[in-house]
């Protein structure tokens, strides 16, 4: 294992999150406005910079009070998430790549979708990983296992990953699709006890 699903978390004024189980339906005249070709985003270095930078830190934090090590980012994992995330923005879909990297290493991977009808907007990598963090609520510390609804929280805290890549791409018809890639991969069966820990 080590895939999770899109996240259900509230997004910043304007936009909007979607799960991967349900996709919300948006008003006739925006679906008429989506097509299926290449991603609408085009990010200087210095956006993607700070993107990654936000999204190192937040992990970080929160990972932090759960006894986890520091995470860093590793620039073959963030090719990876980025090519994903593409993949994703040109089809205008959300699902999970194979988490396999091309040197045949598998990863984890989480999903994280918002929609805003403004064309240049981006989104946030510290709203993402808070998402995926919140699922926290729901996660029961005295039966550690795996399920599809703390999936993303597990993985982010997941204290065998150690590195980290993050990647986000817009959709023409307004979708954006962040995507996270962690090694060693998380979410493994029979590890939750010695990997997610308590505050």
């Amino acid at each position: 294992m080590g895939c999770g699903s899109s996240s259900s978390a509230a997004a910043p004024e304007g936009q909007q999150p979607q799960q991967q189980q349900q996709r919300q339906e948006q008003p006739q005249e925006q679906q008429t406005q989506q097509t299926k070709s290449t991603p609408a985003k085009s990010s200087s270095n210095e956006d993607v910079g700070e993107f990654l930078k936000e999204g190192l830190e937040a992990h970080n934090r929160l990972r932090q009070p759960h006894q986890a090590p520091t995470m860093t980012l590793a620039d073959d994992l963030n090719v990876y998430a980025q090519k994903w995330a593409d993949n994703l923005a040109a089809r205008d879909t959300m699902e999970h790549s194979n988490c396999k990297l091309p040197s045949g290493g598998s990863v984890g991977e989480n999903l994280y979708m918002c929609w805003s009808s403004d064309p240049k907007a981006g989104v946030k990598a510290s709203d993402a990983v808070q998402s995926w963090y919140d699922e926290i609520k729901d996660y029961d510390f005295s039966k550690p296992d795996f399920a599809m609804d703390t999936g993303h929280f597990t993985q982010v805290v997941w204290k065998g990953s150690t590195e980290l890549g993050m990647a986000w791409a817009k959709a023409k018809g307004g979708s954006i699709y962040v995507v996270a890639s962690y090694r060693p991969a998380g979410n493994m069966m029979g590890d939750f006890e010695n990997h997610v820990l308590p505050k």
